[in-house]
């Protein structure tokens, strides 16, 4: 069973990270870690860099492919695309496809979860439930279970006004929609801002300061749920009303 944990500290250790994958994996040649390393986009001279100098995205992928070399066969992943950028995204999510184990992901990535995920858990306020499926597939039940119904129209009530109502309607969905997805990237920044800073040498050898930000770390990442439960309602609702737009 193989563990990531988000926000791990990095040790102050001089090797390289072709040397720190050796020592690990000792049936590896080299070759075959440069080609393991490269798959992870560490490429050329990339593989000379000392452990102590990476930063928080390319340490989370250097701890990300020995997880994978560990040949568990569980694996936990909490938050495994936070401090990656898109093409590093992209590797580990080509990788976790490949990968022929059972995993158990925490995430806010949605693009992750529809691609490697078939089953989706979803904890909030009511409790814990489970969704066979993708996450596109989880959303179309979404936006099903949670479309408004239709009211009763009193018989005098003529057809243009009914149609200025829902245009109205439409309107304020999709305004709606446009403030939850803007609030949602706003907080996704300032909770990797917040991981990059958590990452900071001088942080993490102060233990208030370091006990500070995970304290703001929490918060945020509580902030973020709730912004994306927002944007998924909204959504929800902006869909199943331009479903009855008429042109």
């Amino acid at each position: 069973m193989g563990y990531y944990e988000q926000g791990t500290v990095r040790p102050n250790d001089p090797r390289t990270m072709l040397e720190s994958l050796n020592a690990s994996f000792p049936r590896y040649d080299t070759k075959q870690l440069r080609n393991m390393l490269g798959s992870f986009l560490f490429r050329g001279d990339d593989c000379f860099k000392r452990m102590s100098d990476l930063s928080g995205g390319e340490y989370a992928r250097i701890q990300l492919l020995k997880l994978m070399l560990n040949g568990s066969n569980v694996l936990f992943l909490d938050e495994p695309t936070n401090h990656l950028d898109i093409p590093s995204c992209e590797a580990l999510e080509g990788a976790l496809s490949d990968y022929g184990g059972t995993m158990l992901i925490v995430t806010h990535d949605r693009y992750l979860a529809n691609r490697i995920a078939d089953r989706i858990i979803i904890m909030d306020e009511d409790g814990m439930r489970e969704f066979e499926g993708d996450w596109d597939a989880y959303k179309e039940f979404l936006a099903e279970s949670t479309a408004p119904k239709e009211k009763e129209v009193p018989s005098a009530k003529n057809d243009y006004q009914l149609a200025k109502e829902r245009k109205s309607a439409r309107v304020k969905a999709k305004s709606t929609l446009k403030k939850a997805e803007e609030r949602v990237h706003t907080e996704e920044k300032a909770l990797k801002a917040l991981e990059e800073k958590a990452f900071d040498p001088q942080i993490a050898s102060d233990f208030e300061a370091a006990k500070s930000i995970y304290e703001q770390l929490n918060a945020q990442r509580q902030l973020v749920e709730s912004c994306y439960a927002d944007w998924e309602l909204a959504e929800a609702e902006h869909n199943a009303l331009s479903g009855d737009e008429v042109e």
